[in-house]
């Protein structure tokens, strides 16, 4: 007999910010880290968890209020190791960030169309080495940079971590700015984002709709007529019969 485990997708969107927005719906967005990294949020959305995540629609300076920091959760944090794109699209700056936006240390800016008419752009902050340059197109999971604690043109000015955020419609001079802050939600499938939550990058929690096993596999038993389950963890609602 087969079993059908319907995997449902509750996961909630944490609300825009007044001013910020969300994504458009069908973005498939991805951790900026490998394919079964573990990634824990050292510091999420607004300036209570960092005064350098503040903005979401001023005109003159970075809105970073939906800024993410990220960190492998391992030794050391993953410093050195890849930093990938979210999402393809095509690299605007790949250099030191200049001016008041010298605090973000070698950063890779990456600009994207998704299709609703506005100008999206990716932020990868506190690098300490880049692997793209300006004007060369990246697909998702492409690697850009590695992580560091780069910052106002030195290396270990910060503990090493990324600092991650995205724009719609923002403009550079030497960093982004203007535009409106956006929620990096879902992203690979994970959502109400908060300091602390651990993470895994690759295929999320809303990537799975159905899974088909055989109840005669190991691990497997016939448990009567169908019942939800809710175990509280990672793809943590389903059916079973």
């Amino acid at each position: 007999m087969l079993l059908a485990l319907l995997a449902l997708d509750a996961t909630a969107i944490t609300p825009p910010a007044t001013g910020a927005v969300a994504l458009p719906g069908g973005v498939d967005l991805t951790l900026p880290f490998p394919d079964e990294t573990p990634v824990r949020v050292s510091c999420g959305y607004g300036p209570g968890c960092s005064v350098f995540h503040s903005g979401t629609n001023a005109p003159g300076s970075t809105n970073d209020y939906h800024a993410l920091d990220l960190v492998r959760d391992q030794a050391g944090g993953g410093d050195g190791l890849p930093v990938v794109a979210a999402f393809s699209g095509t690299v605007v700056y790949a250099d030191w960030a200049t001016g008041g936006w010298s605090t973000f240390g070698r950063i890779v800016l990456i600009e994207h169309d998704l299709g609703d008419g506005h100008t999206y752009m990716s932020l990868y902050a506190h690098l300490s080495s880049l692997s793209v340059s300006a004007g060369e197109v990246v697909a998702d999971k492409d690697e850009v940079g590695t992580m560091g604690g780069s910052g106002n043109f030195g290396d270990n000015y910060f503990t090493p971590h990324l600092h991650f955020s995205l724009y719609r419609d923002a403009a550079f001079a030497g960093g982004p700015y203007g535009g409106n802050a956006v929620v990096p939600e879902l992203i690979d499938g994970y959502g109400d984002l908060v300091q602390g939550d651990l993470l895994v990058a690759g295929p999320g929690a809303g990537s799975v709709s159905a899974v088909i096993v055989d109840n005669s596999d190991p691990g497997f038993a016939l448990s009567g007529p169908a019942t939800q389950h809710n175990s509280g963890g990672y793809r943590s609602s389903f059916w079973y019969e």
